[in-house]
């Protein structure tokens, strides 16, 4: 197998995955921070911390209602997770924080009076 095809069938899916809208970058950037602390922290399980994000709305007629699921990880914790050292994140305890963190999500609520919005990030996972 030529060294293009190997390409082409590996990276295939993840172009297709890109024009089609369905992975976003805050996604494989969480990937790839939760890869690192599974290879840092003991007994990290990495498919229990959510990495996708969706977004849903329903409209009534009235009201519109926007529900907005985000990644476990925010941007600045990918960043620090990705910047530390294992025995810097073990240490610290973030590898416990980030095994606990969950996904949050957004409600937004547009009538033709007022919009409110509901929902907030916990973002304590880096020190």
């Amino acid at each position: 197998m030529t060294v293009r095809k190997f390409l082409l069938g590996a990276l295939g899916p993840l172009a297709v995955g890109f024009a089609c809208g369905g992975i976003k970058q805050d996604e494989i950037d969480c990937e790839e921070a939760l890869s690192h602390l599974q290879g840092c922290c003991p007994d990290f399980v990495a498919n229990e911390v959510q990495c996708e994000s969706s977004q849903t709305t329903t409209d009534d007629g009235c009201n519109t209602v926007t529900t907005t699921t985000y990644p476990a990880l925010s941007s600045a914790e990918r960043s620090c997770i990705l910047g530390e050292a294992c025995g810097e994140l073990v240490a610290s305890g973030v590898c416990d924080r980030a095994q606990a963190a969950r996904g949050y999500t957004t409600t937004t609520m547009t009538s033709p009076e007022t919009t409110s919005s509901t929902g907030e990030q916990d973002t304590g996972v880096c020190p």
